[in-house]
Parts: structure tokens; C-alpha cells; sequence
């Protein structure tokens, strides 16, 4: 029987793999069942160990390596010292981000789309102080690295790329929005009773697949965490992150109530999140993060995943999803938190979020079938698994993804799994464009390893 995305046996990380029974077929069968026409997906390797990190370069204290052929950026030192390190580090396929994926796209609507359209709409979201300084870093480190001007130009905008430009790439989820899956699965979903996250990134399908990117972010400023992010070149913010600590969060976007009349003073998500995350403590971090984000002004609602290892917040909330409003149409201050409490967790020991709050707005005509398709998708098969004694592995939690990723014009740019005990994250990026992830390579990092690099 072929597999899809290695189902028929999980990823173990070292543990000895369990052989394909007649069960454990009937919950492939079942699992499958969820998700027509997953021909087109990649497999997961049915054992899979973190990449070894290989040092290719260096600014300062700050590397770039690679994971398996990623690219992997370890900037450390001061928010200033981190911008200029990636821009140092990244600073070709930054151009090309801007150059080469976003841009073009942006301008089939108009020649001058990029300039006359996008920028003016990402000037409406404010950075905090320290992300003026990572941004105005990257830029002299871009300049540095590329010192003929010519390198520096955006050929489909016919000129250098500038302040604006990277501005406006923090705020690209913000103007144009994402979608996306997650879900975390625990007790008697797992082989060893913790927590296991499965999260895909959906967007508009840019060709940005060919620029991903690990960032690693260690301040020198004291009181913040460092940070991995799984991303592209010249993102700061945290869309999809684990932080040394083993708390991982992921961003979903909720239509609703949006702020469109705004003309400033709007809260840029991604890097709020990324701010949030680095103060989270771990035995308190659903209650950080959602103290970071209350009182904050965005341009649209998201559900934000967050996983956390054993011994943070106790086994009773291993995962949670913070509801965080638009500006427009805020209760509660703008955030609430869900999650999972005993005795369901025995019963479904299981969490998700896609596109709609689930706690909230019930009637909302915003809240689109195929985003409730979706997690009705992953809480059908959670249930499937829990009904018949299966757990779920990282080839079962591929599968999953799978069932619920985006091709064509939206696609899943990034597939990742993540293990908050160990630390460690698998991830697959697109392989082509309008190819979701689940059918390009896994790999995995873990993030301990990452920090160690010099």
C-alpha cells in the first residue's frame, strides 16, 4: 500500500518504529478518507532526526549556516546588530523577496501597484522603536554587502530598495492577509503523552517558497528570549516560532471585524507577536502572551496557536488559542483565551484553530465554510484516532496537514511540526509554486542545537 506522507509508520526520533497492523491500516484508511486527492504529497521520513548545522559564514557574533540545505540565520547582539547581521547574512535574498516574489505579483493589479498601493496601506501599521532600529540595521547591512548600488535594485520596480520597502514587508499579513491550520494533540494522542503541533501556513502564492529561511534571534537586551522563526528572508516578526524555551505559537488570520478607515496607529501583528513571545515566561506563557496583546490595535483578528512543553503551565494546558480582535470589533479588550479543560481533555485530548473564533461570534458571517471544514477535517480525524487507541506521530501529523492544505493561488508555503518537550521543530516548505509543502522535504532542527552555533 503506498503511503502518504510516510503515514504507514511515524517519525520516532529514536524510538523504535511500531509495525503496520491491520489496525493501524484501517486508521490509515480512515485517516485518507478525510483528505481526497492527497496524491500529490511528499513523504515523511519514517525516521527523522534533526539536521546537522554546518557554518557557512559570519558577521560578528552572528552566522549563517544550513539545515539541510536551509539556510539558517543565528543573529545575535542588539536589535540594531541583528538587523545589520541579516542583512549582512541574507542580504541577496532579501532583494529578491521584495524584487523577484512579492513585488511582481503585486503590480499584475497595476503597474504601479507595489509603490501607489501596497506602501501607503503598510504605513497605516506602526513598529515599535526596536524594529525601526532592526530595519534600519538591515538595510546599512544590506548596503555593505551588496556596496554597488546596482545590487541593490529591485528590477521589477525599477529602483534601490529602500526603508519602505522593508516596512512594508513586516506588514504584508497585515495588509493582505493569511489563512492556516493547526492543530496539538497530547496524552493519549501521543507516544509519549506530550504535546505534538502540526501547523500549516497558507497565503497567497508568491513564489517566496525559493527564499525560506530559519531566523534565530538571541538579544543582547535583557529580560528577552531568544526566538527560531520559520519564515523567508527579512521577516521579523513571528508568524510560526518556538522560543528556546519550547513555546510554540502560531498566527491565523480571522475575517471580521477589520479597522479598514484607519490611517495610522495600527498594531503590526507579526511583530507583536514576536515581542510577546520573547517575554513570555515559560510556566506562564498563554497568560503572557495574552497580556502582551491586549490593548493592541490590529487591522484584523487572528487565532494564535500556542503549544508548550511539560512542566510549564502543567499538563492541564498543554495547548491554547488565543482570540485576539481587530480594532474595530474588540470585546474583552481585544483577547480571549480557549482551551481545553479536564475532564474533556481525557476525552479529547486535542486543540485546534483555522480561520474563525471558535469561542465567539458564532453567528459571524465571516466565520467561511471551508475554514469550519477544515477543523471539523482535524477534529474528525482526532477523534478517529482517540475512538480506536491510535496515536498520532509526525507521520500521522503530516497526514493531517495534508488533508487540509491549500494549492493553487493560496497554497501552504510551510508545513511544521513541533514537539515543545524536545525542542524540536520539522518543517517542509512548497517545492514549487502552487505546490502546498506536504509534498516538498522534511527536516528538522532542534533548537538547542541552532543556539550553539558560533
Amino acid at each position: 500500500m503506498p503511503s502518504v506522507c510516510g503515514v504507514r509508520r511515524p517519525d520516532t526520533f529514536g524510538r523504535q518504529a511500531r509495525p503496520a497492523g491491520r489496525a493501524r491500516v484501517w486508521w490509515l484508511i480512515a485517516l485518507l478518507s478525510l483528505a481526497p486527492g492527497c496524491s500529490q504529497a511528499g513523504s515523511f521520513p519514517e525516521s527523522l532526526e534533526p539536521a546537522s548545522l554546518r557554518v557557512e559564514a559570519r558577521h560578528g557574533d552572528s552566522v549563517r549556516a544550513t539545515a539541510d540545505g536551509v539556510p539558517v540565520l543565528v543573529l545575535r547582539g542588539t536589535h540594531r546588530q541583528r538587523g545589520e547581521a541579516h542583512g549582512m547574512l541574507a542580504a541577496r535574498e532579501i532583494i529578491d523577496v521584495i524584487g523577484r516574489a512579492l513585488a511582481p505579483v503585486v503590480n499584475r493589479h497595476s503597474p504601479r501597484a507595489w509603490d501607489d498601493s501596497f506602501l501607503p496601506a503598510a504605513r497605516r501599521f506602526r513598529l515599535a522603536p526596536r524594529y525601526r532600529k532592526e530595519l534600519a540595521g538591515m538595510l546599512d547591512g544590506i548596503r555593505r554587502a551588496l556596496p554597488d548600488p546596482a545590487d541593490r535594485r529591485l528590477r521589477s520596480l525599477d529602483r534601490e530598495i529602500g526603508p519602505d520597502d522593508l516596512h512594508a514587508l513586516q506588514c504584508l499579513g497585515d495588509v493582505m492577509g493569511m489563512q492556516c491550520s493547526t492543530i496539538t494533540v497530547w496524552g493519549r494522542l501521543t507516544d509519549d503523552g506530550g504535546p505534538l503541533t502540526a501547523r500549516n501556513l497558507d497565503y497567497a502564492a508568491f513564489p517566496i517558497h525559493r527564499y525560506a529561511l530559519v531566523i534565530a534571534a538571541e538579544p543582547a537586551e535583557a529580560g528577552l528570549r531568544p526566538t527560531v522563526e520559520f519564515s523567508a528572508a527579512g521577516f521579523v516578526g513571528a508568524s510560526t516560532t518556538m522560543s528556546a524555551d519550547g513555546v510554540f505559537v502560531a498566527i491565523h488570520d480571522v475575517r471580521g471585524a477589520t479597522a479598514p478607515t484607519a490611517r495610522s496607529g495600527l498594531t503590526a501583528r507579526l511583530p507583536a507577536l514576536r515581542t510577546a513571545l520573547e517575554s513570555a515566561r515559560p510556566a506562564h506563557a498563554v497568560a503572557d502572551l495574552a497580556k502582551a496583546l491586549k490593548g493592541t490595535k490590529p487591522a484584523l483578528g487572528s487565532n494564535v496557536h500556542v503549544s508548550l512543553p511539560r512542566g510549564s503551565d502543567g499538563p492541564a494546558t498543554p495547548a491554547a488559542v488565543i482570540e485576539w480582535e481587530a480594532a474595530a470589533g474588540q470585546r474583552t479588550n481585544g483577547v480571549a483565551v480557549r482551551t481545553v479543560r479536564r475532564p474533556s481533555d481525557d476525552d479529547e485530548p486535542f486543540i485546534l484553530c483555522t480561520n474563525h473564533h471558535a469561542t465567539r461570534h458564532a453567528h459571524d458571517p465571516h466565520r467561511r465554510p471551508d475554514s469550519r471544514a477544515r477543523a471539523e477535517r482535524l477534529a474528525r480525524a482526532a477523534r478517529i484516532a482517540v475512538e480506536n487507541g491510535r496515536t498520532i506521530g509526525g507521520g500521522e501529523a503530516c497526514g493531517l496537514l495534508d488533508s487540509v492544505c491549500k494549492r493553487g493561488r493560496v497554497v501552504t508555503h510551510l508545513s511544521a511540526i513541533a514537539w515543545p518537550d524536545r525542542a524540536t521543530v520539522a518543517f517542509a516548505v512548497s517545492p514549487a509554486p502552487g505546490a502546498a509543502a506536504t509534498g516538498g522535504q522534511w527536516r528538522a532542527v532542534n533548537i538547542g542545537e541552532i543556539f550553539k552555533l558560533k
